[in-house]
């Protein structure tokens, strides 16, 4: 699914780390989780939805 997506920018997260942040969130009790660059994505879309819409837009046309 992530093949050709990575262009060497961006770590890709190895599905064992995955699994340890989602299990740490159940763990405590946390309804969502946000792994990797997710957090970030996720605070980006609530400050400003267009900034990140833009970005993500700029950084698909790259690839």
């Amino acid at each position: 699914m992530t093949a050709n997506s990575n262009n060497g920018r961006v770590r890709k997260m190895k599905p064992d780390e995955l699994v340890e942040i989602i299990c740490a969130g159940l763990a405590k009790d946390q309804y969502e989780v946000y792994p990797g660059l997710a957090k970030l994505f996720y605070l980006l879309n609530r400050w400003n939805p267009r900034f990140l819409e833009k970005k993500l837009k700029q950084i698909s046309a790259r690839s």
